[in-house]
């Protein structure tokens, strides 16, 4: 992306590049009204889960579906759409489970799993969400279903789908199941239209998360 304007703080401990954005001038007054705006960050050290917690269990996010959810930065900050297949998919958790149908053990373990990822891409400058220790081979060393067509875990195919005018990615074979009792004939209407147009995904270059070129 174009760099459109650069913010550097009077030490040089920090800067920032902005690009295709509207970028809002405003004292500690607008920067804590927009705080307010946001969910929890996982990211920091004082996050409250609990607040994330209580949103997905509150009634108006009951049939909600937690792929949704995870992309409304007024439930949860900083978890992009790459980021939202990663987490679930660690979690084993289908992005089209309604809040409703999970439980507090399961809601924190996404929160746990959102931790870790975001984490380590802040740590490392990229998103990386393969736990190394599971040995994959290439092309899983770096994310699991992100942009794949098939699981390496599984081996079963990738599927991707339109989710708010996004795309929603989830292991077709056993990694994540879609728990919800009737299954997708359980889903509200449009979710079931959406879903039942997912395909097996096919992959394309990513620059957002771009796989290392062959050596």
């Amino acid at each position: 992306a174009t760099t459109r304007l650069r913010l550097i703080a009077e030490d040089n401990s920090i800067g920032g590049h902005l690009s295709a954005m509207t970028v809002k001038h405003g004292g500690i007054d607008l920067f804590e009204s927009k705080m307010a705006e946001l969910g929890p960050d996982p990211l920091r050290e004082d996050a409250d889960a609990n607040r994330f917690f209580d949103k997905l269990e509150s009634s108006r996010f009951k049939a909600k579906p937690v792929g949704l959810a995870l992309m409304d930065q007024n439930t949860v900050a900083g978890i992009g759409n790459i980021y939202r297949a990663e987490i679930l998919f660690r979690a084993g958790i289908h992005p089209e489970e309604p809040c409703g149908n999970l439980t507090r053990e399961q809601l924190q373990t996404i929160w746990n799993e959102s931790v870790v990822c975001l984490k380590r891409g802040f740590e490392t400058g990229s998103i990386l969400t393969v736990d190394p220790k599971e040995g994959l081979p290439e092309p899983w060393t770096r994310r699991y279903i992100y942009n794949h067509k098939s699981c390496g875990r599984c081996g079963g195919a990738v599927k991707s789908w339109d989710m708010a005018n996004r795309t929603a990615y989830a292991c077709a074979g056993t990694c994540q199941p879609l728990l919800i009792k009737g299954g997708v004939s359980a889903l509200p209407e449009a979710r079931q239209k959406a879903f039942k147009a997912a395909k097996q995904h096919t992959s394309f270059v990513s620059h957002c998360a771009p796989e290392p070129k062959p050596t």
